[in-house]
């Protein structure tokens, strides 16, 4: 048997020729058989190749040639006089042909596996791959053109879809025409194919020791993920929280979005307003092919003993299909919860004397016990207040609940290094190493109880590859001490207290 072994290119695939003595046998049947080339995992895809037929061969009276009698279903792909087709319009008609099929829910005179030789009639037909494993196989590039895909646990194979015509030449010097020996009825097509990593997917774990009813606690990690040890090659950089209201263990999930085989460094970035990292905050894992046993790292907190209260926002930035950004997400688990102090009668009197500004209790919420002891609430809720303006804009506020006491503020942002961020500080921010510091007190008062704005701006303009990304800002807030004469005491982020944690 002779075996003709071709790429896809538009020349290989559809022969025209000038006059020539070598007439074709009509009724001899030919053959197709589709090889992979040097991708030795393809083989675990699961491909088959569908084929559809397009057309009939009609023979030339004069010449050693055939055109082509189009089914009417594929008669608006103008296939019928193709003197003019090129590499791009063939492409594009390839295309056009795929999508007749999927429209019109055309079904394959055949479907054939990789390396299976296939008897056909002498024709036109369209070629089609994919995982025979996949109920939905198809996808549209930027261009608007269908693909195919299969997936093997590693990577995807994306497919172009494939016109040929049956019998064919050979190539001689680099030309096809009638005088190059014999027509070839058993034909070899070697698959162009996109071999790209699989996406998996990556655990983090987080153990919380002890719970300081500070509100809802926030851990912020950073994931960066590099071809390899080396960590020469970035391929996935990104930002995720965890929200807890409780001790325990509480995990995320980062699904199907990191290249398998891919290296990832994950490092705690931010350990909850009130608490500390136990042990390592950074740890390493490799993300596993699909169907293995997801990657995972973990990581361990425990109280601090310090008075801060926080409270956190995600966005969520995603593309769609064509990599166009969807509107972001906004994911506000990290809202504060009231945390309440309680002081007995004693401690009230010693209050009561210590300030002199006449509506210093304005600010607590008192109530009696049964037991006659005045019990004392302290509350010290806000909340991140934000708005959108733009795709690659934040704009933040910290507000502060009514019926809470007077609080300091502060914001920090987290970003993969894949995404800076740019910030904007309205009146009274500052920054303080890595945080931006509110300058003066928030006060449950309506007009003293927000901020002035802070903007903060996502410079994603060099992510090529469409990549979802989040950007996460989280706040923290203590209570506001006053010196003999009522004034605030300046903000004391490390100063520790004695708490009383309940359960859990």
């Amino acid at each position: 048997m002779n075996i003709k072994k071709l790429g896809i290119g538009l020349a290989a695939c559809l022969l025209f020729f000038g006059p020539g003595v070598r007439a074709w046998e009509t009724e001899r049947p030919c053959s197709v058989t589709f090889e992979n080339g040097t991708l030795p995992e393809l083989s675990e895809a699961n491909v088959v190749i569908d084929l559809y037929r397009i057309g009939n061969t009609v023979p030339d009276p004069v010449y050693d040639t055939y055109s082509f009698e189009v089914d009417p279903a594929y008669s608006s792909l103008g296939l019928s006089d193709m003197t003019d087709l090129d590499n791009d319009k063939y492409t594009q008609a390839a295309s056009n042909a795929l999508n007749i099929v999927l429209e019109q829910e055309i079904e394959p005179v055949a479907s054939v596996g990789m390396d299976e030789s296939h008897e056909l009639t002498n024709g036109l037909y369209l070629g089609v791959a994919h995982g025979s494993d996949l109920e939905t196989y198809t996808k549209q590039n930027l261009m608007g053109e269908t693909y195919t895909f299969a997936q093997s646990p590693s990577h995807e194979y994306n497919f172009s879809p494939i016109l040929f015509s049956l019998p064919t030449k050979e190539k001689v010097d680099g030309m096809i025409s009638s005088g190059n020996g014999s027509w070839k009825y058993d034909t070899a097509i070697t698959l162009k194919v996109e071999e790209l990593p699989r996406k998996g997917s990556l655990e983090i774990v987080k153990t919380l020791e002890r719970y300081d009813d500070n509100g809802p606690a926030t851990f912020v990690f950073s994931v960066e993920a590099y071809e390899d040890e080396t960590m020469e090659t970035l391929v996935y950089s990104n930002v995720e929280s965890i929200v807890m209201t409780g001790s325990g263990q509480q995990s995320v999930v980062l699904e199907n979005c990191i290249p398998v085989g891919s290296y990832v460094v994950v490092r705690e970035e931010y350990s909850g307003a009130s608490y500390e990292i136990v042990g390592s905050g950074t740890q390493t894992a490799v993300i596993r092919p699909i169907g293995d046993p997801v990657a995972s790292v973990s990581f361990t907190n425990d109280s601090n003993n310090t008075d801060r209260h926080g409270s956190s926002v995600n966005n969520r930035y995603t593309y769609d299909e064509r990599q166009a950004m969807n509107e972001p997400q906004q994911d506000f688990g990290g809202r504060i919860m009231k945390k309440k102090q309680w002081i007995g009668l004693a401690a009230l009197t010693a209050l009561v004397l210590t300030l002199s500004v006449p509506n210093a209790l304005a600010y607590f919420t008192t109530y009696a016990s049964a037991s006659g002891r005045v019990e004392i609430s302290l509350e010290a809720e806000t909340e991140i207040v934000e708005n959108l303006p733009g795709s690659n804009m934040k704009e933040v506020q910290v507000q502060l609940d009514p019926d809470s006491q007077p609080v300091y503020v502060r914001v920090r942002a987290f970003g993969g290094s894949a995404f800076p961020i740019d910030v904007q500080p309205g009146a009274n921010w500052h920054q303080a190493g890595e945080y931006w510091e509110y300058g003066v007190p928030l006060y449950p008062e309506e007009g003293r109880n927000i901020t002035q704005t802070i903007v903060f701006s996502i410079d994603y303009e060099h992510n090529d590859d469409a990549q979802d990304f989040n950007i996460i800002v989280v706040s923290e807030s203590i209570p506001v001490r006053f010196d003999e004469n009522g004034d605030p005491l300046p903000a004391d982020w490390d100063r520790t207290i004695e708490i009383e944690r309940g359960e859990g």
